[in-house]
């Protein structure tokens, strides 16, 4: 047991609880989408403001089609008639309630996009309906959609075949010209979305891998309730990543007790958003904000703001601080979501963790950082969340850096904590 945690501190103690500057730019007026790795700090940036629609490529059984709003594109769903519409579309009234209705993306989730408006339910997804017998989504209405370009287009998907995994989708201008029809592949499905340019009926690829990264940062339309929708520039999540705000208290105080009020449990795509800076001719930055984030690795973070750029740079400055981690080391592991608060400490600590599995015993060990033993005791393990409060001022331990290891059956997971 000497001989292991000797070799894990070697390579661990100096990075213990630091906290990283980091910056995300998207460019000037916010031209680009940033996707970012909070363990990692890598950030990728592509072009934002040349696409119109981006198809959803994530899932085969998704019929999600989303609209660039960031960039002024606007969707508009004709209520007057169906598909046999198509050459007869009559824009008068467009912009009011009367046989059209402005189209919005969600922007807490994913789903429903602007052609699934206002809320898409199987069979109907919004822009077509679902065929039992072919599994096909059928196009069953038609769109008007100003691009970001400016000039206004007829859009009509037509249909998304299961078999071959394409979708078809039918552009015109308004006067009936330039009608084209074009089948896209949906097959890169390790992607999030395919972009297209309506006026060219051009298909880009430009976004990373969807398991490559955690955050994006860009210009997108916020839904601010009551029908309101404002222009805004913040941070989205990707899928399954979670988020919980820890606000009206400073960073340094959150996390030393997140676990237990700060857990990340939201899925809402703008929990980070846009709101820790506030323009007041210049930017300020809000203070007593902080975020803390599980990544996709079940790791989690903390992410406070420093900085924003504005539209000169589109520059996002934030500080990154690891402070769980899902397990250091693994053998085949049912424990999970291993964490020691308050981390620093004084007179006590709080172990916290979950298992998959019973076993007969529970051990959490304590080692100094020249992996000398100091002190082992039972632990609960019942199947779940288990805590239990450690008085290490009774240890009489000096200031400095230590390791705990909970060691369940055959499982076992190791932590870092300081006394100060």
């Amino acid at each position: 047991m000497k001989r292991f945690f000797t070799i894990f501190l070697l390579g661990t103690v100096l990075s213990i609880q630091a906290q990283t500057p980091d910056s995300v730019s998207i460019g000037a007026g916010y031209a680009g989408k940033g996707f970012y790795t909070i363990g990692t700090g890598f950030d990728t940036v592509i072009a934002n403001n040349t696409w119109d629609i981006a198809i959803a490529t994530y899932g085969i059984q998704t019929a999600s089609v989303r609209i660039n709003g960031g960039f002024g594109v606007q969707l508009f769903r004709y209520e007057g008639g169906d598909t046999t519409a198509w050459t007869s579309l009559d824009t008068a009234g467009m912009g009011t309630s009367v046989n059209w209705l402005h189209c919005f993306d969600s922007d807490t989730s994913f789903e429903p996009s602007a052609f699934e408006y206002p809320l898409a339910a199987h069979p109907d997804y919004g822009w077509g309906l679902y065929n039992n017998i072919t599994h096909d989504v059928v196009g069953s209405r038609l769109f008007v959609i100003k691009t970001f370009g400016g000039t206004y287009k007829k859009v009509w998907i037509k249909n998304q075949k299961a078999i071959g995994n394409t979708i078809t989708i039918r552009i015109a201008n308004l006067d009936n010209s330039n009608d084209v029809t074009t089948v896209y592949s949906k097959a890169a499905t390790s992607k999030n979305y395919l972009y297209v340019d309506l006026s060219t009926a051009t298909l880009t690829d430009p976004e990373p891998v969807n398991t490559s990264f955690d955050l994006m940062f860009g210009k997108y339309e916020a839904d601010l309730g009551g029908g309101m929708h404002y222009l805004v520039t913040g941070v989205m999540s990707n899928q399954d990543i979670k988020v919980t705000e820890a606000n009206t208290i400073l960073p340094a105080d959150a996390y030393n007790v997140w676990y237990n009020s700060y857990y990340p449990s939201a899925t809402n795509m703008t929990e980070i958003g846009y709101d820790w800076k506030v323009f007041t001719g210049v930017w300020t930055i809000v203070d007593s904000l902080s975020y803390f984030v599980e990544d996709l690795q079940g790791d989690v973070y903390q992410i406070w703001f420093t900085g924003f750029g504005g539209s000169s740079n589109g520059k996002s400055v934030f500080n990154v601080r690891q402070a769980g981690w899902v397990s250091v080391e693994e053998n085949g592991n049912s424990i999970a979501n291993f964490n020691i608060y308050p981390n620093p400490a004084t007179d006590f600590i709080n172990v916290a963790y979950t298992i998959d599995n019973e076993f007969e015993t529970a051990t959490l060990n304590i080692v100094d950082m020249h992996g000398q033993f100091i002190s082992s005791q039972k632990l609960g393990n019942n199947h779940g969340f288990n805590q239990t409060m450690v008085n290490v001022a009774g240890l009489n331990l000096s200031s400095g850096i230590y390791v705990a290891q909970i060691v369940v059956g055959n499982s076992s997971a190791t932590q870092r904590f300081i006394i100060r």
